[in-house]
This record gives structure tokens, sequence and C-alpha cells, in this order.
């Protein structure tokens, strides 16, 4: 519903819709500047002393009549120590590269000073490489082979019981002691699971897994014997409805049969999709319980093409 809102220039009254009525103040633009126009106050700017009118509503917050005025007023009354953020101002420090006294703020003075980032970089590179960096971890340890001494960083020195100068020296060595070091030692017997002969492999080869094969062939064959159905560790009791091993050969037999349409109401395969949402199925007239193999309960006279909503009738 509208409201009724006075135009706070000219006193007239207009009709306007409730979302509007709390913040309408004019009828229209032309009041609106007349009433900043009318109600404008004099204000003397604080720089450059010259006095100028503004809106009412700037009265009490306007002090200058430029930005270049308050910037000017700013530069002269706000710097230095009578800055609000004034802290104590620059301080001097010496480079601890070339020696040349600067000034900087108080925070931005360290332990270590430079002028600038290529006075830094001149000085690390003097005083900070090598074994003088902080974080060398380089040391001396002796060749495998050939017994130099070769520098090497600590996760190496950890990680490796062997280190060697260069290539030549570890192919030299690894030639000379490969049997002793190599994958061909330290082999152990074990019995394939499956065909039962005697292989040999690495201990960690062997203990890691409960059961042993000769090769992937073997392994496959055991799952396939010991691992299916029932046995095997992933079995969630198996699927709701089996039919035997026949059924999608006989299934595919019995629609063809009945030329691909339901026995009772004619509907075609395509149109069953269409209408019920589904192909057509194939039912057995007696239960597949009742016989003593799925062969017998698949016999093609014990089978008729149904669609969905005829079938369901059956058990309904």
């Amino acid at each position: 519903m509208p409201v009724p809102v006075t135009c706070e220039q000219c006193g007239k009254t207009e009709t306007y819709p409730p979302s509007k009525d709390e913040r309408r103040r004019f009828c229209s633009i032309e009041c609106r500047k007349e009433w900043q126009t009318a109600e404008r106050a004099e204000i003397t700017c604080e720089n450059c002393g010259e006095t100028g009118t503004y809106p009412q509503n700037q009265a009490d917050t306007r002090r200058f009549c430029s930005i270049e005025c308050k910037a000017e007023w700013q530069s002269e009354h706000v710097a230095g120590e009578d800055h609000p953020n004034w802290d104590g101002g620059k301080e001097e420090f010496t480079c601890d590269n070339c020696g040349k006294v600067r000034r900087r703020k108080p925070s931005e003075i360290g332990e270590r000073n430079f002028c600038n980032p290529e006075c830094k970089g001149e000085w690390m590179s003097e005083y900070l490489t090598g074994e003088n960096h902080p974080q060398n971890t380089q040391e001396l340890v002796e060749c495998s082979w050939c017994s130099n001494s070769v520098s090497r960083p600590r996760w190496q020195r950890e990680q490796f019981d062997r280190h060697f100068c260069n290539d030549d020296c570890r192919w030299d060595y690894f030639s000379e002691h490969g049997d002793d070091i190599g994958r061909d030692s330290g082999k152990i017997e074990f019995t394939c699971d499956y065909c039962g002969d005697s292989n040999e492999r690495i201990p960690s080869e062997v203990v890691a897994y409960d059961h042993n094969f000769c090769d992937r062939h073997c392994r496959a064959k055991w799952f396939s014997e010991n691992q299916t159905g029932e046995n095997h560790p992933g079995w969630k009791g198996g699927v709701g409805s089996y039919y035997g091993e026949n059924w999608h050969r006989i299934r595919r037999k019995v629609r063809k049969r009945d030329s691909h349409k339901c026995v009772f109401c004619g509907v075609k395969d395509e149109a069953a999709k269409i209408i019920h949402g589904a192909e057509l199925h194939v039912h057995h007239v007696q239960r597949k319980e009742v016989f003593e193999t799925f062969e017998k309960s698949n016999s093609l006279s014990n089978l008729l093409t149904r669609c969905a909503f005829c079938h369901q009738r059956v058990f309904d």
C-alpha cells in the first residue's frame, strides 16, 4: 500500500511504495538541489584561509577547500614528532659490506644491515658460502674403492654405507664385490603353495607374504581355487538370485521364440522400455526351487516372455 511522504523543500505530499518512504525526503531532483543550495554553510580553509560555501551536512567535518590544501597542511603539522605514529624517527646504521652510514627506521635495523640488495648479496657471497653457511652439513668421508677423501652432506652419510669419488670408482667397486652384496646373494629356498616346486628368492620377498608362488600363473590358479565364493575375504553373501550358468543363453532364446513381445499384453521390447522403464522379462512358470537342477528349471517349456507390469501381476 502506498505511503504519503511530504517534501522537505516545497511541502508537497506524494505517495510512494513502502520500501521508499523511509529514505524519501524530496519530491524531485529540483527540490533536492534547491534545498542543498539554500542550506549551505560557510567554511574557512585551515590552510589557505579562503572561505567557501558547502552543503550543510559537511559543516562539521570539512576543514580544507581542496585535497592540495589538506596535503600541504598535513606535511607541515602532521610530520615528524607531531605524527600520531611517531616512534622516535630514523636512526643511523653502518652498512656491513661497504661501511657507508645510512638512516632507517628502528624496526628495520637488525643484526646485519646493508644499503641495498647488491651490498647484501656481495656480503653473503663472501661470508655465507661453503663451510661458513649455517646450513652446511658437508663432511669428509673415505671413498670405498680408492680411499680418497670425498665431501658428502649429512643425509647421504646417514642413508648410504658406501661412498665413491665418481662413477668410475663405483663401477670398479661393484664389479669386484657384486657377488657379495648383489641380489643374487643370501637367497632362501621356498615351496610354491600351488604346484609344490622348490624355488629360491631373497628373504624379504618370502617373509612379506603368507603364500608364495613360482610365478603369476601359479598364483592365479591358487586364488581361483582357494579364494572364491565364501572363501574370499570380501564375500558378502553372494548375489540375490542365481539362475544357473546357461541362464543368459536360454533367456535370449526364449525372447526370440516369443518374437520379443509380452505373451499376455503383446507389448514389444522397445515399447516396454518406454512404458514400463525396463526391457522384457523372462518368467519361470514353475519356480526354480521346485526343480533339482537349473537345466530343468530353465527348459523352454517352463519359460515365458512378460513385460514388467504383467510379470509383477503374477506375484500380486
